[in-house]
């Protein structure tokens, strides 16, 4: 139930900029929703939760995702294990966010030359670049390899309905891998996560020029990683 078309019901949300590092933290207003919601999400007063929803931008928040709701289920994956050798052409991103709002990604490649696409307090989409050293590459590949997550499976859903969706995509040559993240986000991503984003500030990050992605364009970028599940 992450992912939603457009034109279905939206969480109305309120943003907080974080001071100083230009985050973005997305939560529900209490008790309230535009159109409706599931009643696994409705809060009758009785200790019922509804999922928090962060939409991270110059951080992934591996280490403040807020609540972690159970594993319910997974999918297995139908596609071959395969290392990746950063000295050769790849394609990594991740996207972290919502299926609702979009989600804010972070790709690059064998060149280093990394690709931003975030959501702004005004709902409006910026992009910007900005390039990490081979040795940051092999330091994110090393998280790949040591939390095994070429080895995990296609999907990691809770029983949650709304809420938190990531999506992670690797792909070398003919070989693809694709994790599909709804509400339920292992340590292993939690921690690839906190090393893309040490990474991404040690390459200044907070430095960055963000320019504006027009709005035909909106949401237009995260299209391949969700095609990249089919």
């Amino acid at each position: 139930m992450g992912r939603r078309e457009a034109g279905m019901p939206d969480l109305a949300l309120q943003r907080t900029r974080l001071e100083g590092c230009g985050c973005l933290l997305s939560v529900p207003n209490a008790g309230s929703l535009r159109g409706g919601r599931s009643a696994k999400n409705r809060d009758h007063g009785t200790g019922m939760k509804i999922a928090l929803c962060l939409i991270a931008t110059l951080t992934l928040g591996a280490t403040s995702m807020g609540e972690e709701f159970p594993l319910s289920r997974t999918r297995p994956a139908k596609t071959p294990v395969f290392a990746v050798d950063p000295t050769k052409d790849f394609h990594f991103e991740l996207g972290p966010g919502s299926g609702w709002m979009g989600l804010d990604t972070i790709a690059f490649g064998r060149d280093g030359v990394v690709t931003l696409y975030k959501q702004f307090p005004d709902a409006r989409w910026q992009t910007a670049t900005i390039t990490i050293e081979a040795a940051a590459i092999g330091r994110i590949f090393e998280a790949v390899r040591a939390g095994g997550i070429m080895e995990m499976a296609a999907a990691y859903q809770a029983d949650v309905n709304d809420g938190t969706q990531w999506v992670l995509w690797i792909k070398q040559a003919e070989h693809t891998k694709a994790i599909y993240f709804n509400n339920h986000f292992p340590q292993a991503v939690r921690q690839l996560a906190k090393v893309i984003d040490t990474e991404l500030g040690a390459a200044g990050l907070a430095s960055v020029r963000w320019k504006q992605v027009p709005a035909k364009k909106f949401r237009l970028h995260e299209k391949p990683l969700w095609n990249s599940l089919k």
